[in-house]
């Protein structure tokens, strides 16, 4: 019996109705990712390694906590990489066309 309902169509509307979700979430909160979650929800996909030497090294100046960007760097021991979730999505949002996405 065929499917009555369109799978993918349905999908999309989740992922919409998601997306505005999170970011009614974000705009409300304060909330530090960690580098998994990073990738994840900014669309890299590329892994730590990637991400390090294409978006946290290049554009360290601008992009550092302790010069009023979204990561907090790693700084070895225990500690790692945080984000600012609501900052660090504008930023690549604003600089998606500054990134070599094919490195």
């Amino acid at each position: 019996m065929p499917a009555l309902l369109n799978e993918s169509a349905i999908a999309e509307i989740v992922k919409e109705r998601a997306d505005i979700l999170m970011k009614e979430y974000l705009s409300n909160q304060t909330v530090w990712w960690n580098m998994k979650t990073f990738n994840d929800r900014c669309g890299c996909g590329k892994g730590q390694a990637w991400i390090v030497k294409n978006i946290l090294e290049p554009y360290r100046d601008e992009i550092d906590i302790n010069n009023g960007g979204w990561c907090r760097y790693y700084h070895g021991g225990r500690s790692s990489y945080r984000f600012l979730a609501k900052e660090a999505c504008q930023w690549i949002e604003n600089h998606a066309h500054q990134i070599d996405w094919e490195d």
